[in-house]
């Protein structure tokens, strides 16, 4: 980890609304806990939290917390738990488990029996489980780092959901949309606070909820699947431009050649601002997603860390720049009431 003097930006005022984006990407998204440390120690003040699967739940616990500091040590020990005790239920390979759980729906669907009998013998999860432990990951919401009360009264927590159409439906959708032959459905976003309590650890759950790996929950599947070609669900940019009154928008990208493009937003009045990897965050391809070893959870980490140093220059100046234009429309507003004060006409 980078340790220098860090210069205070101050970059916030009373004025000033900034909102926060964390995109999905399985546990890559210890990268979120080098960007949320960056931030803290720059303090940068975030009012608004919107996150796409596993942002849906690092944003669970920043939100909850309400202060950047706690919240960066607080996601470190969660990911630390993470890293020592992995929430893998299986000592097979990720791939084989993949294939065999896929081809199992598919028999099942077409009434076969003798794959069903080979999971069986291979002592795999339900049907009802995918390939890591949701009650792990639950407690991981419970026990001693978030509750309803603590999210009630922290940061308003938008996450992005999908209408489930069935497992196999969902990952059918996935892959022609990443063939770009058809876009997949909008994903919908949430504002947790605004749920009943008794949902709100679910809907957080489902937004993280990918096909085969996780059990969805009241019908909802993984936010980041939602227009999965121009990544609309899983950079939740909209609840916050379109539903909040945010002057900025920090952006963090989980890998540097995202779709999502900010010029669709340029309607909007906030000020978009992206943190994006300068380098490749692959260390096992599509495995990234349930990578939780120690080393590549702290290497994500000082990326994270190192990109948000990198980004926050752009991020500062766009700040300076518009309270510049501020008091620039405030002192043409006050010379004009001035002028009109003394009965000043230009015929």
């Amino acid at each position: 980890m980078i340790t220098t003097k860090k210069e205070n930006l101050n970059i916030t005022t009373e004025k000033e609304r900034v909102g926060l984006v964390l995109s999905g990407g399985g546990s890559r998204g210890a990268y979120h806990i080098g960007v949320i440390q960056c931030l803290a120690e720059h303090n940068i003040k975030i009012d608004v939290i919107s996150g796409a699967s596993i942002g849906a739940l690092n944003g669970a616990f920043i939100a909850a917390e309400n202060n950047l500091t706690i919240a960066a040590k607080r996601l470190q020990e969660i990911w630390n738990l993470l890293a020592e005790d992995s929430p893998s239920k299986l000592k097979i390979d990720v791939t084989t488990f993949l294939v065999l759980k896929l081809l199992s729906e598919i028999m099942g669907k077409l009434g076969g029996e003798l794959l069903k009998e080979v999971i069986n013998s291979l002592n795999l999860p339900s049907e009802k489980l995918g390939l890591l432990e949701q009650e792990y990951i639950n407690k991981l919401l419970t026990n001693n780092n978030i509750n309803v009360e603590k999210l009630k009264a922290g940061l308003p927590l938008y996450v992005s959901v999908y209408r489930t159409q069935g497992a196999l439906n969902d990952i059918k959708s996935v892959i022609l949309a990443a063939m770009n032959l058809k876009n997949t459905p909008f994903s919908e976003f949430l504002h947790i606070q605004s749920l009943e309590q008794t949902k709100q650890r679910d809907i957080i759950l489902a937004s993280a909820a990918l096909p085969l790996i996780f059990e969805s929950k009241h019908g909802f599947a993984d936010g980041g699947m939602g227009s999965f070609i121009d990544s609309q669900g899983n950079t939740p940019a909209y609840p916050l431009v379109h539903k909040e009154s945010c002057s900025h928008i920090i952006v963090t990208h989980l890998d540097n050649g995202s779709l999502w493009d900010r010029y669709k937003y340029n309607a909007s009045k906030a000020i978009l601002l992206e943190i994006r990897p300068k380098e490749s965050m692959n260390r096992e391809g599509w495995k990234d997603l349930i990578n939780f070893n120690a080393n590549s959870i702290q290497s994500w980490i000082d990326q994270g860390y190192e990109d948000t140093e990198r980004c926050l220059k752009k991020v500062s100046d766009a700040i300076i720049l518009r309270r510049m234009a501020q008091k620039t429309k405030t002192m043409k507003e006050e010379a004009l009431k001035r002028l009109d004060e003394d009965n000043f006409h230009i015929d």
